[in-house]
């Protein structure tokens, strides 16, 4: 995703990639970044992870205390800054994942409270009851119009965090 291209008028968009990275490498990036003073005036962070939770097999339970680590993290550290966890999206070849997805994007939906918006793409990335491969360059990753629906997503529910409702913009 592009910074440049979810940032808008009232928003400055700052995107880090963590390739390969588990829901702790985002937790352990989060907490250099704290300890930096980097996300001292932050007002949402939104994180996308755990599809490569899921390629190395762990358990459901697993991957929803490692969400709630993060949290707790950032909850701690950052008790002004508002959360955003976006779902895990389906994949289009692989059903074994694709029920433990279903499962922690069900189960995280209970961490959602008034700090931490829990945002449910899965909707967006099925055809039918089928992963939409229309969005999908290979069985884990988006192609651009997969993260063009993913980063439409991501800036609506910041804004609807943000109470900018008329913001425009274009991916």
């Amino acid at each position: 995703m592009s910074a440049r291209k979810m940032t808008t008028n009232s928003i400055t968009t700052k995107v880090k990639t963590i390739r390969g990275g588990r829901i702790r490498d985002i937790e352990n990036c989060l907490i250099e970044h704290i300890s930096d003073g980097k996300l001292d005036c932050v007002d949402v962070i939104a994180v996308h992870v755990g599809t490569n939770n899921v390629s190395d097999r762990d358990t459901v339970r697993t991957i929803i205390n490692d969400y709630k680590n993060l949290i707790h993290t950032v909850k701690q550290s950052l008790p002004e800054t508002q959360i955003i966890i976006s779902s895990i999206l389906p994949r289009p070849s692989d059903y074994k994942s694709n029920h433990i997805i279903s499962e922690v994007n069900q189960q995280l939906l209970t961490v959602e409270d008034n700090q931490v918006k829990i945002l449910d793409n899965t909707l967006d990335f099925l055809y039918g009851n089928r992963p939409n491969q229309l969005l999908f360059q290979d069985h884990v990753h988006t192609n651009v119009d997969g993260a063009k629906v993913l980063s439409h997503n991501i800036i609506s529910c910041v804004n609807t965090m943000l109470r900018l409702y008329d913001s425009k913009f274009t991916i």
